[in-house]
């Protein structure tokens, strides 16, 4: 096979030949004077292709990909933007509401592919300079340049939400993802177990304390496990900045107590005022963000579908909602054990202690705050399956054993050998404590 430069489509003469033939004459002609397409052509794909082989593995090693955040499916102030080559469709997507999203993202890209696909049956003229095709010349250009101008306004667009933190805390996230610390830290219970939940053990700390620590942990802290990184002033400023945040009380206006007093204080309690349908929230902020409580007020079921909490979203505005979370967040004293504990019935005549009358009670007063959806230690209370068989130390019971099961221990406290749940909280009373003893003497049976 011989590649050649493809001539012109020559003008008609009156020789009785038609262009066409002329055209192919013409094409076998200059053929003859071409290269041939093994080996040159294919040498010269191949340098090619090696060189931009070579450029993808040295961008790959030295201008790797950023990773960002691990995700958070409860978060409100998360700004997403695509790659560079979807920004056209990311900016096409705000002009349809939500109703019509499938649209503009699945049925009029699937056209235009349809189309190109089409386009050489469609158009078999002969004719192929673009001046002497200017229906699709033109077409063709109006399409590039509507992809680039909705780019360039994907790309300028402003964020959803407005980054509330400075340049350096921002810079501090993104260096706490790529020295990978979740491996061995949690915030807020997300992620490794090996050293301390950051956002616990950086309340109250300034930033210089904190910059002190991460420059020689060891001389803070002698047993340590911490390694002695190397940092730049910026890099440990940044990182000193956004672990100082994390420990920071969230700040809200004078209205947040009148909301919650208003819309909350019917079933949940601060400091020993409120209601008991809910739990104490007291201490919510020890082990819940702001973020997350901005996402369930507006959608509890969001995030717990078995959820008995209304939704907030159409109550109260964004802006209500992210003051009410700032004050739940900066609760963090311990939760106010109830005015009057209100023992559970004990009939004079015996009966077979329940799982649903005696024990779930219990709880969902005690436990589901933090065993509820969110699983503390990998433990879930929400239903009698789950309570059954999840837990780091699962099974948590020991049906027929009460002695041995891990949940009458930590009811019971340290005098069963274990610390008592929840830290803080107010004693079982004895009576309930021997429903649930005598529950799991009975064979802990879903009854």
């Amino acid at each position: 096979m011989i590649v050649g430069s493809q001539p012109a489509f020559p003008k008609q003469q009156s020789t009785g030949r038609t262009r066409k033939d002329i055209y192919k004459a013409e094409y076998a002609e200059a053929k003859k004077g071409g290269e041939r397409f093994f080996p040159e052509t294919v040498f010269k794909d191949a340098v090619v292709a090696l060189i931009v082989f070579a450029a993808i593995v040295l961008l790959a090693v030295f201008v790797p990909v950023e990773l960002d955040a691990v995700a958070d499916p409860t978060s409100t102030t998360y700004n997403p933007r695509p790659e560079w080559y979807f920004l056209f469709l990311f900016q096409f997507l705000k002009y349809f509401p939500g109703s019509l999203e499938s649209l503009a993202a699945a049925v009029i890209p699937g056209l235009v592919i349809i189309f190109l696909i089409l386009l050489p049956f469609l158009d078999t003229r002969e004719e192929r300079h673009p001046v002497h095709r200017l229906e699709v010349t033109v077409t063709a250009i109006g399409a590039i340049a509507v992809v680039v101008f909705l780019s360039v306004l994907g790309a300028v667009s402003p964020s959803v939400n407005p980054p509330q933190e400075s340049r350096e805390t921002t810079q501090g996230r993104r260096l706490y993802t790529q020295l990978q610390c979740a491996y061995c830290h949690s915030i807020n219970g997300i992620g490794g177990a090996v050293g301390p939940d950051l956002a616990v053990v950086t309340r109250g700390l300034a930033e210089s304390d904190i910059a002190q620590y991460l420059r020689n942990p060891a001389a803070m802290i002698p047993k340590t496990l911490h390694p002695k990184l190397q940092f730049t002033s910026g890099e440990l400023t940044a990182l000193s900045a956004y672990l100082a945040s994390l420990g920071a009380v969230p700040t809200y206006t004078a209205e947040a107590p009148k909301l919650f007093q208003q819309h909350c204080a019917a079933c949940h309690r601060i400091a020993g005022t409120g209601g008991t349908v809910g739990p104490d929230l007291s201490a919510v902020g020890s082990f819940r963000s702001a973020v997350f409580l901005n996402g369930f007020i507006a959608n509890p079921k969001a995030a717990n579908p078995a959820s008995a909490m209304p939704a907030f979203d159409r109550t109260l505005s964004a802006a209500q909602i992210a003051d009410l979370a700032n004050y739940l967040a900066a609760q963090r004293g311990a939760p106010a054990p109830p005015a009057t504990p209100a023992p559970l019935p004990v009939p004079a005549t015996p009966r077979a202690a329940s799982f649903a009358r005696d024990v779930m009670p219990l709880l969902q007063r005690s436990c589901l705050p933090c065993h509820g959806s969110a699983a503390q230690g990998g433990l879930n209370v929400t239903t009698y399956n789950s309570l059954m068989t999840t837990g780091a130390h699962a099974p948590t019971i020991s049906a027929g054993q009460a002695d041995n099961s891990l949940l009458y221990g930590v009811l019971v406290g340290p005098s069963s050998g274990v610390p008592q749940m929840p830290p803080g909280g107010a004693a079982v009373p004895p009576d309930q404590l021997k429903l649930v003893r005598d529950w799991i003497n009975e064979g802990a049976r879903n009854n």
